[in-house]
C-alpha cells in the first residue's frame, strides 16, 4: 500500500483501503454512494488545482452509507498507526455539524479493518494524549493513533458486520 513517502501519481494509482470499503459495504445489507471530491480518480486534476479547493469541501467524507441510520464514510488506510491530520479533523468537525462520521481504516499489515465513529477516536485522542508529529514533506501536524485503540467496545454499526 502507498504511503506519504510515495510519489503521488503512484498513490492515486491504487486505494486499497477504498477497495476494501466498497467490498464490505457491497457484501452488508446498505446502499453506498461516492460522496466526496476525490481527485485519486480524476487524471484531470493535477495537485494544484485540487489545492485551490477550499479545504474544508476537500475533506468532504468519501461516501455516504445508509442502512438503518445514515452515515459520512471516510476511508483511511494505515499500517501500525491510523495518521489523523489535524487540519483533516478541523472539516470532520465541521461536517460532525450536518451528520455523524464513521471512519472506515484498513490496516494493510493485518488486513483486518474497523469502523470507527470519528466522534469516538476524537475523544480517544484527546483522552489518551496522544502527542502531536509533523510530516517532513509538508510540515502538516497528525496525531497517530495505534491500531488496537481503535476498536470501540460498542455494539457492530452495520447489521450482518462482525468484527474480524
Amino acid at each position: 500500500m502507498a504511503n506519504y513517502k510515495d510519489d503521488f501519481n503512484k498513490r492515486r494509482k491504487s486505494n486499497v483501503a477504498e477497495e476494501q470499503a466498497l467490498k464490505f459495504y457491497n457484501s452488508i445489507d446498505c446502499i453506498i454512494t461516492r460522496y466526496g471530491l476525490d481527485m485519486l480518480h480524476r487524471d484531470d486534476i493535477t495537485v494544484e488545482k485540487f489545492c485551490k479547493i477550499p479545504q474544508f469541501i476537500r475533506n468532504t467524507p468519501d461516501f455516504l452509507v445508509i442502512q438503518d441510520t445514515c452515515w459520512l464514510v471516510e476511508v483511511k488506510g494505515c499500517y501500525d498507526y491510523l495518521k489523523l491530520k489535524v487540519c483533516d479533523m478541523e472539516s470532520y468537525d465541521r461536517w460532525m455539524e450536518f451528520n455523524p462520521i464513521l471512519l472506515f481504516a484498513y490496516c494493510s499489515k493485518t488486513k483486518e479493518f474497523n469502523q470507527i465513529p470519528y466522534k469516538y477516536i476524537r475523544d480517544i485522542i484527546y483522552k489518551r494524549n496522544y502527542p502531536l508529529k509533523k510530516y517532513p514533506d509538508n510540515g502538516k501536524e497528525y496525531y497517530e493513533i495505534p491500531m488496537d485503540d481503535l476498536y470501540d467496545p460498542r455494539e457492530p454499526i452495520f447489521k450482518g458486520w462482525r468484527k474480524r
